[in-house]
């Protein structure tokens, strides 16, 4: 039934091409984020996801998904600073442990793969996305949002093909969580 409303909402925003858009928030004092003194970025994580089948190797398929931990890195840390937060938001490693400051984890839960080298279009990562004081392991976010690979980068030819769309979108998802960071919340969805 989520697929379906997922589904539902991707053809309503069909003509919108969003970046990104909240699908879920829910509702906790903004203001246990927006303080926090550090937040600590796990890399975009596709591990619940099985292998597409159009990859050969499950192989390929997790080379490909891991692949993308240092671009979003490196995006993350560049808005980071351009947003006055150098300092307070730091990358750490996939297995990590993490005993202070917030914890953001964004987990990929489902792919919606929309575009076709006829007609373009995009394709879209459903993500749910937590941020957990990493002290007491209470969650003060949790969402689940879905961003296009709608985007200008770097990638340039690569978006032709499914692994750099997956880069695009991921680069998406950078916004959504500079968003929360500053406003303890996603703010509406960019076109």
């Amino acid at each position: 039934m989520t697929r379906l409303a997922l589904a539902a909402a991707l053809l309503l925003c069909q003509g919108c091409g969003f970046y990104y858009k909240a699908v879920r928030q829910e509702a906790m004092p903004p203001a246990n984020i927006t303080r926090a003194p550090a937040f600590k970025v796990r890399p975009i994580s596709f591990e619940k996801l099985p292998k597409p089948g159009d990859y050969e190797t499950e192989a390929q398929w997790r080379a490909d998904t891991r692949g993308l931990a240092p671009e979003f890195i490196e995006e993350i840390t560049d808005l980071a600073g351009g947003e006055g937060l150098s300092g307070r938001v730091s990358a750490v490693k996939r297995d990590e442990a993490v005993t202070e400051g917030v914890l953001v984890v964004s987990e990929v839960v489902d792919i919606i793969r929309e575009y076709n080298a006829f007609a373009g279009g995009f394709d879209f990562l459903v993500v749910e996305l937590t941020f957990t004081d990493a002290k007491t392991g209470s969650q003060l976010y949790k969402g689940k949002l879905m961003v296009s690979s709608k985007r200008y980068g770097p990638v340039g030819w690569r978006a032709m093909a499914f692994p750099g769309r997956l880069a695009l979108a991921s680069w998406n998802l950078v916004p959504p969580i500079i968003s929360i960071i500053k406003n303890g919340k996603i703010t509406p969805e960019i076109d």
